[in-house]
């Protein structure tokens, strides 16, 4: 039978792409720098930074799904030990998480990346999901801000953003690790419809009960406030560069790829807030 990596399988994705590919009956095995504290598959110890777990992650692996550990300045040279690995333990397909959108820099690293990966195996595709609505739930930037202060910190002025669920994303993974053929290379994910912030802020309030606003910054008040709270200075500029592109429009796109593939509508903003109302509640 077929064996399944999942890195960064306690992650977002990650942890509800193994449910998926385990109710399917598919053999899973979650990979991770440390064990979860409860988890129905299999799992591995994985380090990037030591080759010397990726022998046993990898064994008897035929299809990978990548998280690629983007906090690293260069995740694609981090990652080359590893593909060579997998390529040498016989991986025949690779399902990569990436991103609609990302600063220059970055952009230019998922580029090497992902033609590393198309040298490294026979099958790869590269997911490209916008923004999760799950930041609005937890550690991200944007739940602490509402969180503490019932705002949502901006420079991205009225862009539009179409807001995608990781269980969609989980969803769309699962077909294509588990799919005769990988299909297409590139799969642009995003929710059903398009929303600026002022909109996100108009609905978590009408839904919790707790006033949210939008606050509009300019880059340069983003860039200063990122900064002041203590961000490294890439991370900042990354920031503004992101807001910058919703702000030009670049995110206002809806995609088919989910109903397409999955054979069910992609979650809602509005049914996503409505299911998550009592975490803002609570949110003194």
């Amino acid at each position: 039978m077929t064996t399944i990596l999942i890195t960064g399988g306690t992650g977002g994705t990650g942890r509800p792409l193994a449910a998926l590919l385990a109710e399917a009956g598919a053999q899973v095995r979650t990979a991770s720098r440390h064990r979860p504290d409860s988890s129905s598959a299999e799992h591995a110890l994985l380090d990037w930074d030591d080759p010397g777990t990726y022998a046993e992650a990898l064994k008897g692996v035929d299809r990978l799904y990548l998280l690629p550990p983007t906090f690293a300045p260069d995740f694609h040279a981090l990652l080359t030990p590893f593909l060579a690995a997998a390529s040498a333990a016989g991986v025949q397909r690779i399902v990569l998480l990436g991103a609609a959108q990302a600063p220059p820099a970055q952009a230019a690293i998922r580029t090497k990346l992902q033609e590393a990966i198309a040298r490294a195996v026979p099958e790869w595709a590269v997911l490209r999901p916008t923004w999760f609505m799950q930041n609005f739930i937890n550690g991200h930037p944007y739940y602490a801000g509402l969180h503490e202060r019932g705002e949502i910190v901006t420079a991205t002025g009225s862009g539009r953003i179409g807001f995608i669920d990781v269980r969609d994303i989980a969803a769309v993974a699962a077909h294509l690790l588990t799919a005769e053929t990988a299909g297409e290379t590139d799969y642009l994910l995003t929710g059903p419809q398009t929303h600026d912030y002022d909109e996100v802020a108009e609905m978590i309030t009408a839904a919790s009960g707790r006033q949210i606003r939008h606050v509009k910054l300019t880059p340069q008040e983003r860039y200063e406030r990122a900064i002041a709270a203590g961000l490294p200075e890439a991370h900042a500029r990354g920031g503004v560069s992101i807001d910058a592109i919703v702000s030009a429009g670049s995110d206002d796109v809806v995609s088919d790829v989910v109903p397409k593939l999955t054979g069910r509508p992609a979650r809602t903003l509005r049914a996503f807030v409505d299911e998550h109302r009592e975490v803002w509640r609570a949110t003194k």
